[in-house]
């Protein structure tokens, strides 16, 4: 069954949104799409779409949106070390006088600034929650397709009952009664004896087996012969 389902997520500062889309296949078959970083989830989340369908070709993917993230500012170490040294080298040589805090975090490199390392808990917490998530459009994806397995259902009983009226009348329509099927027969027998010239009477026995055979096969719900 054809069906189309989406799921939003939010965790401490992370969005996600959810996309799932189904389409006929005998087996299943699931295409996952997830941004770099969370390809460890693709295991959980094909053992979940087994254990909710059995059959289809299905396409999910996964959009992360990182809102604004809190900076972190640093000290790199190995770059203030080695601005120290060459001040003290520099002092020495000029006298000159010492430096100063803010000198040396005015010094390129000294200082970064980027973004705060996620923690462990936090990365855990949120895994589950896109998981979590997936799980709420599977369902959705579910009650889609039974949506419209129940329409399409409802349109082929209608076909079936269309069928099931049409036969009944054809049996019971006046003309293939055992009566109606004998007079056609006279009749057509009585026509082919007045043809002009006269047929031979071979062929006119043949004639009327081959119509006796009809009207018995009728009469008998049967179709025509081959």
């Amino acid at each position: 069954m054809t069906g189309f389902a989406r799921a939003d997520g939010e965790n401490q500062g992370l969005e996600w949104h959810w996309e799932l889309r189904s389409v006929n296949g005998k087996g299943l078959d699931l295409r996952l799409r997830l941004p770099p970083g969370l390809d460890a989830l693709e295991p959980v989340l094909r053992d979940r779409t087994q254990k909710a369908f059995k059959r289809g070709n299905l396409q999910a993917s996964l959009q992360i949106n990182r809102r604004e993230a809190a900076s972190q500012v640093r000290i790199n170490e190995a770059v203030l070390e080695e601005v120290l040294q060459i001040a003290t080298s520099l002092r020495r040589r000029l006298d000159a006088p010492p430096v100063t805090v803010e000198g040396l975090l005015q010094v390129r490199g000294v200082l970064e600034v980027g973004e705060a390392e996620a923690d462990e808990a936090i990365e855990a917490e949120r895994q589950a929650a896109i998981v979590a998530s997936y799980d709420t459009a599977l369902a959705s994806l579910r009650a889609a397709r039974s949506q419209e397995g129940a329409r399409l259902a409802a349109v082929l009983a209608g076909h079936l009952d269309t069928i099931a009226r049409l036969t009944d009348e054809a049996r019971a329509n006046p003309s293939r009664s055992p009566e109606a099927i004998r007079d056609r027969l006279a009749e057509q027998v009585a026509r082919l004896a007045g043809q002009s010239p006269p047929l031979d009477p071979d062929r006119l026995n043949q004639e009327a087996m081959l119509l006796a055979v009809k009207a018995d096969r009728l009469g008998r719900g049967g179709g025509p012969p081959p």
